[in-house]
């Protein structure tokens, strides 16, 4: 009896856990992926980095403005927004523009929000020149060295399908990401950096004579937007970055190669699903995770001290790294030797003894080769070879005695016995293969 009150209780167990899942197994059915216009997008769970749609998602291609997102991460996050920075005739670019004129000195905050909010050009080449620059350089030359560092500080994130060749986005060769770099960096963004979701939040900004407005037409409009990223070229198509919180859920989602009629249609669309998805834990497929291994940001003038080096600035450009005492160590256990000498001991004695025994043999083989000195032949088989380099044996039953100067064939016992040579070998070249004689080398038995 007992052990059926036992069975019964473990059958309502498993009825009641097949009925806990079923509900979400079914709800897992019923959300559907929408169907986009964008030809690559994804959805990311903000706050676990679960990715919940991916629809070539890790396909390298033109990215458009979306590039100003990479720029506003690398700048926000090593520079104070109170930061100066001018404007030369280089960085206005053309293509979209927050207004800029050659001369003007604005802070850094300033064109932070000229990047983002009409998309900038002038303002991201602006920025991207001023935080490269190094004494001696061109205009040029300064926005590279600031697009190297940031290509640096991509790849210490994990961020390897993205290459950027300008601040701005303009279509150029080499210049690529992906939907996933993409939800990626403005994730760690929103996670690590204040100042960048201020941003993408501001609707509108006016600071040092430069009104600017928001482009991104879902701000306000959509329940819990926090912001997004707008950017439209020929070889990217129209692509979007949004991001919204609700109920405690956050989610990022990222279109390119949508069109003009389809865009903002799409972006919504992927939101929902989102926010669906997230709803409920395991209502839809999970297509991995997006996730940061720890890397400091990267910034070329500031120059910090690491336990154990000392950083000397010794010019722009240039450190010099010294080692320093390291104090606080673990002292390792004195017994550590004791142990490690009890264990190597007899490995060095056998090592030892398989040394001055041979060397011992050696020896004796030595002294068989000192001139005038005699060699003995051990009794038993003998081989050797004759003028014509016969090989031929012969069995010997005495003992026979040899000097070095014999001139006798050249006989090969074992290894304990001695080869006899012409005296005028002691005068050849040694190492001369063509002078050896006869035409082989002698062996001692595999010594």
């Amino acid at each position: 009896m007992r052990l059926l009150c036992r069975l019964a209780a473990v059958l309502v167990a498993v009825i009641c856990c097949v009925l806990a899942v079923a509900p979400i197994g079914g709800l897992a059915q019923d959300i559907e992926q929408p169907d986009v216009v964008a030809t690559r997008a994804i959805v990311v769970d903000a706050l676990t980095g679960d990715i919940l749609l991916d629809k070539g998602a890790n396909e390298p291609v033109a990215m458009a403005s979306l590039t100003k997102l990479f720029t506003a991460f690398v700048a926000t996050e090593t520079t104070p927004l109170e930061q100066q920075m001018t404007v030369s005739d280089y960085d206005l670019v053309g293509e979209a523009s927050m207004g800029l004129s050659s001369g003007e000195v604005l802070t850094f905050q300033t064109l932070l929000n000229g990047m983002l909010l009409p998309s900038g050009n002038d303002a991201a080449t602006a920025i991207a020149r001023n935080l490269g620059a190094q004494p001696g350089d061109s205009d040029s030359q300064a926005t590279e060295r600031f697009i190297d560092r940031a290509n640096a500080r991509l790849a210490t994130l994990g961020l390897y399908n993205t290459n950027l060749a300008n601040p701005h986005g303009l279509d150029a060769e080499g210049h690529y990401s992906t939907a996933r770099d993409i939800a990626a960096v403005t994730l760690y963004a929103l996670d690590n950096q204040p100042a960048f979701r201020a941003t993408l939040q501001t609707a509108e900004y006016e600071a040092e004579g430069h009104p600017i407005t928001n482009t991104n037409r879902l701000l306000g409009k959509y329940e819990g937007l926090i912001g997004g990223k707008t950017g439209v070229t020929d070889n990217a198509g129209y692509c979007l970055m949004q991001v919204a919180e609700r109920n405690g859920q956050r989610v990022i989602v990222v279109l390119l190669g949508s069109t003009p009629d389809a865009w903002y249609d799409d972006a919504e669309a992927l939101l929902d699903y989102g926010f669906a998805a997230t709803a409920i834990p395991g209502a839809a497929t999970r297509y991995g995770q997006i996730s940061f291994a720890t890397a400091p940001a990267i910034s070329a003038p500031v120059m910090q001290a690491v336990d154990g080096l000392a950083v000397t600035d010794a010019g722009p450009g240039t450190a010099l790294v010294s080692q320093t005492a390291i104090s606080g160590l673990p002292r390792r256990s004195p017994w550590l030797w004791v142990i490690s000498a009890a264990v190597l001991a007899p490995a060095s004695l056998m090592t030892m003894s398989q040394f001055q025994h041979g060397l011992g043999r050696e020896s004796a083989r030595r002294s068989r080769r000192q001139p005038g000195r005699v060699a003995v032949a051990a009794a038993g088989q003998v081989v050797y070879y004759s003028g014509d380099f016969e090989r031929r044996t012969q069995q010997l039953d005495h003992v026979e005695p040899a000097t070095w100067e014999d001139n006798a064939p050249n006989y090969r016992f074992d290894e304990t016995t001695e080869w006899r040579v012409p005296v005028d070998h002691l005068n050849r070249r040694r190492g001369d293969d063509r002078q050896r004689y006869p035409a082989f080398s002698p062996s001692y038995g595999g010594d």
